[in-house]
Formats: structure tokens, sequence, C-alpha cells
């Protein structure tokens, strides 16, 4: 091996040794970076977790439970309650869950077996608890409401029906009833979603379906003997949709057409007209009803 060749291999084998050593902290260095980053996250773990533990380490007594827990959601097992006038309040519906920790920003809190046996037990938080909690300021709008609908049949969804009593909404459990309901004269009314989650929720609707009772308290032949022009009768009633009892008309010419497959679009349409007007006896009896009418074509004529 001559003198050149020597020099070219000690190059060589430095060249080597250094690409080596490169490769080892390189090594070394990813291996630390990913304990760190495991380290790092396992603590965050146990600071989340100490503050939970370091909570229920404080409470040493039920007043002390109570001061540190009021308005707080937490959880036993796989239980959820609402602390409130320290009473742990179940909470049943997820929505009520949801609301207060994605609206209220309230975290879940869990008890020691300690502190659970501490706490005594309240009645279901429900969403009229929920409202008079955080939705206070939604009053003033609530009294608009009710003063509005109150005695009504509304709806949100064409799917749900409730009756407004007492400023609150009372469920229709079955469609048919609506027709035996005493106000059944009254049209249904399309609301917004949040306008009717703003109701404080009331009892079932129970009805009697043997009340037949009639609003008629004269003869129909007394009526009509008394009525008054027909034009008067149908007064800024053209082209409007109408009702008398359970059933829906259309009023063109000065004469009912009747509504069979009367819709929750066509209520929607009225309601932007003005609403669905209330026939009285007189014009019931008085204005002829000469046939039927489809709802497309309801929805058509509309004014």
């Amino acid at each position: 091996m001559n003198f050149y060749e020597k020099i070219v291999k000690n190059m060589f084998n430095k060249f080597l040794f250094i690409v080596f050593n490169v490769v080892i902290m390189f090594f070394i260095f990813f291996i630390d970076t990913k304990v760190y980053a495991d380290e790092n996250q396992e603590k965050k773990s146990l600071v989340h977790l100490n503050n939970n533990e370091y909570l229920m380490n404080q409470i040493e007594n039920r007043t002390q439970a109570c001061d540190l827990l009021k308005n707080k959601v937490v959880t036993y097992i796989d239980l959820v309650f609402y602390v409130k006038k320290c009473k742990l309040m179940p909470i049943k519906d997820p929505e009520i869950t949801n609301s207060l920790i994605q609206i209220q920003k309230k975290s879940l809190i869990s008890l020691s077996d300690k502190v659970y046996s501490m706490m005594e037990m309240g009645k279901n938080y429900t969403f009229d608890e929920y409202y008079t909690d955080y939705n206070a300021d939604e009053i003033e709008n609530l009294k608009d409401l009710c003063m509005k609908f109150n005695k009504n049949i509304v709806t949100a969804d064409a799917y749900s029906f409730y009756y407004i009593d007492a400023c609150k909404k009372r469920l229709f459990k079955k469609y048919s009833d609506i027709s035996f309901f005493k106000t059944k004269s009254k049209p249904v009314f399309s609301i917004k979603p949040r306008e009717l989650s703003i109701f404080p929720t009331g009892q079932e609707m129970v009805v009697n379906k043997n009340d037949q009772e009639t609003s008629m308290k004269v003869s129909e032949t007394y009526i009509k003997e008394n009525l008054p022009p027909l034009k008067n009768l149908c007064a800024n009633l053209e082209r409007k949709v109408v009702a008398f009892h359970a059933s829906f008309f259309f009023l063109e010419n000065c004469k009912l057409y009747k509504i069979d497959d009367f819709n929750i679009t066509i209520q929607k349409k009225a309601d932007m007209l003005g609403g669905v007007k209330e026939l009285n006896i007189k014009q019931a009896i008085g204005i002829p009803q000469v046939g039927k009418i489809k709802s497309d074509d309801v929805l058509a004529k509309m004014r």
C-alpha cells in the first residue's frame, strides 16, 4: 500500500467514525425527546387528577361540601348530579348535562365515596330548574309569548303539539286528542323551536273524549234568520285560510272550500299572512260551503 492509499483509507475511516457518531447522537436525542413528552403528558394527567383529589381532600364535613360544590356538576360512578341548596339533584336528561357543560362551561367533578355519603339527595334537575337558574333574562320574552299564545295549541316541528296553559307548555300525547280538545276551534300556531324551549314544561294534556259540549247556544234556524249581508260575513277573508272547530277552509269569492289535507306548510304561510282566521257561528252558517280544495291549490292562491 503506497502513501496516497494510506491517506485515503485513513480519511475514509474518519468519515465512517463521524457518521456513526452522528447516528448515535440522533438516536439518543430521539429517545430523550419521546421520554420527555411521555413524562410531560403523564404530569398533565397527574395534575388534572390531583386537582380533583385535592378538592375532595379539602372537604371534611357537609358544610364544606355544600360551599365548595355549590352550583357544580358532579358525578358518582355513572350518575350525574347538579348541586343546589346542598342537595344532589339527579340529571336524567343528557341535553341538560350538555347545556351545563357546553353553554355554561361547567366541568365534571368526580365525588369520592366519603363526600358522596355526606350529601343529601334532592329531586331531579329538570329543564324548568335549568331555565330558572340560567335563563332568567328571558322572563320578559316569556311573558310576551304567554300573552300571545295562552290557551292556544302550538308546535315547532309539526310532530309534537302543546297546549299553552298558565305560561307552561303541556304536551298532547296523541295527535288525535287535539280534535277533541275543548278549545279545538282555535288554530294551531307554528312557532320557533327556541320560543317553544322558553316555556316551562307542565303536565301532559288529558282529554275527555266524552265531552261533546257544543258552543252553539241558540238554534241554527234563529241564527240564519238574523244573519248580516253575505259581503259583511266575508269581509277581509278573501283568499284566506279560516277555521271552524276542527276543520280548515279556504275562502274564495265568498265561498268556503274545505281543506282535507291541511298541513304545517299552509299553517306557516298563514302565520306570515296574519294567521288562520277563526270563523264565528254566523260566518260558519252564513257563508256557503261549496266543495273541497287541495293543499297545493291553497298555497298557490293564498294572499
